[in-house]
């Protein structure tokens, strides 16, 4: 009985994972990039209710952005969250990674072709104490920056054009310099970038 328990669970794992590709691609590689069930505002909104700003934080007025990376597995999940700038400290980091892996299972999959696989998501997350007013809610404290779309093809349309765009320096070519350049800007509301 035992064994064919055992036999029973092997082949139902076997059978749910035939076919799902364990390779984690970027954002750029996939047909489909992995999107927060409900859309952007719908993430901004999970993420103000859930992030809870730690006391030893907001005793000190520790305030910033920090950039996270993470993977959406091919069902949704969410694993390998990384905080991929300098650390704000006090707790910050620790509470992001708790929220994003909570978030498991709210996520669609990305795509390539029909076929759903892992995506390397990155995002900047904003810690900020705003002042108490009448109105606000003591406990919504953080904001994740909601990206513009670029006119041509989305995120996926504006990786491809920075990457035609971008001539790498020969000076890192001969040195064999390599890394992540994290940039931002704003849009203004007429669609320039400043």
């Amino acid at each position: 009985m035992v064994k064919f328990l055992m036999v029973s669970v092997l082949i139902i794992v076997m059978l749910q994972t035939k076919g799902q590709n364990q390779e984690v691609y970027e954002v750029m590689e996939v047909t489909e990039a992995a999107t927060f069930i409900g859309g952007q505002d719908s993430l901004r909104v999970y993420l103000e209710r859930e992030l809870r700003y730690p006391d030893a934080a907001m005793a000190s007025g520790v305030q910033g952005t920090f950039n996270v990376a993470f993977v959406i597995d091919s069902i949704g999940g969410v694993s390998n969250v990384e905080i991929r700038s300098d650390s704000l400290g006090y707790g910050l980091e620790e509470e992001a990674i708790r929220v994003l892996i909570a978030s498991s299972g709210m996520w669609n999959p990305g795509k390539i072709g029909a076929s759903v696989v892992s995506v390397r998501l990155r995002m900047p997350l904003i810690f900020e104490i705003k002042p108490k007013t009448s109105n606000s809610d003591a406990k919504s404290f953080v904001n994740a920056e909601i990206a513009p779309e670029f006119k041509y093809g989305n995120n996926r349309g504006l990786l491809r054009y920075i990457d035609s765009c971008m001539v790498y320096p020969h000076s890192a070519l001969r040195v064999g310099a390599e890394g992540e350049v994290l940039v931002s800007w704003v849009v203004n509301t007429t669609g320039e970038i400043s």
